[in-house]
């Protein structure tokens, strides 16, 4: 495989890339702006999160909601039918989109929506953690997301909204989550699903990477000695801003140790009296 990537390797390394807060918040936020190496940064880092603010319209319908930590496509339909006998978020959106149609998602549907279309017993098994190295990536590619379809985010965030209303949690317990297949199933059994879709997801990752790694690969071949250099002045860069970051996170880190210390020189001081 090194063979076939000897100028992604070149240029980037064979390690995740070094990608500052600032960029960060540029891609999320003015992600027209990204110029082509900087594009080629975030690709390099050959996951979804990358590909996302690299290219954000490559995504299937997929890989856009595993971006925005939704379920798996068939768990997701499947929790949709249930809570609301629709098939997709599009069509939920259509029909409950609205304050007095929103109100009139039960108890249970808002709860999941507010949970990211997740239900208990689905979360269980197969919600994953994704290994971040940099929480800042994830953050942004959301917001890219956020910017592809704002209807759906406007919708979440007006059923999350009303789920959180005093007179809605009054109503809590009279219409639970939609109950799904996986709430019929034993410990053993919901562990071996959980395994399995671990193992699919690892190797969807995996042929993913590849795709990426070729992608990038013919887009340097392709560009010009000029594009190429500005990779290296990318990385000095990100370099220098990463070491920004590390530092404002131990002075950060430095004034909550010292908050805490004079909380508890407080509290011993109260304890005294």
């Amino acid at each position: 495989m090194s063979g076939d990537n000897n100028l992604s390797q070149k240029h980037f390394g064979l390690s995740r890339p070094v990608i500052s807060r600032r960029l960060c918040e540029k891609a999320g936020k003015h992600n027209d702006q990204l110029t082509k190496a900087e594009r080629w940064l975030f690709l390099s880092r050959f996951d979804l999160y990358g590909k996302m603010i690299a290219y954000p319209d490559s995504l299937d319908d997929i890989e856009f909601d595993k971006v925005c930590g939704r379920p798996p496509r068939e768990v997701l339909i499947r929790t949709i039918k249930a809570m609301t006998g629709l098939s997709s978020i599009a069509e939920v959106v259509r029909d409950y989109w609205a304050p007095d149609r929103t109100d009139k998602l039960s108890y249970g549907g808002l709860e999941t929506i507010t949970m990211g279309w997740w239900t208990f017993d689905t979360s269980d098994v197969y919600a994953v953690d994704d290994d971040y190295e940099d929480d800042a990536v994830a953050a942004a590619a959301g917001l890219v997301a956020e910017k592809l379809r704002p209807a759906e985010f406007a919708f979440e965030n007006a059923a999350r909204a009303r789920f959180l209303l005093p007179e809605t949690t009054e109503n809590e317990g009279e219409d639970s989550m939609p109950s799904l297949d996986e709430s019929q199933k034993t410990e053993g059994e919901l562990e071996e699903l959980h395994e399995k879709h671990l193992a699919q997801q690892d190797a969807k990752a995996k042929e993913l990477k590849g795709v990426l790694q070729k992608q990038l690969e013919m887009e340097l071949k392709a560009a010009s000695e000029e594009d190429l250099a500005t990779i290296k002045e990318l990385r000095a860069r990100m370099d220098a801003e990463a070491a920004e970051d590390a530092q404002e996170d131990d002075e950060r880190l430095k004034e909550i140790e010292e908050l805490e210390m004079l909380e508890d020189t407080e509290a011993m001081d109260m304890d005294e009296d």
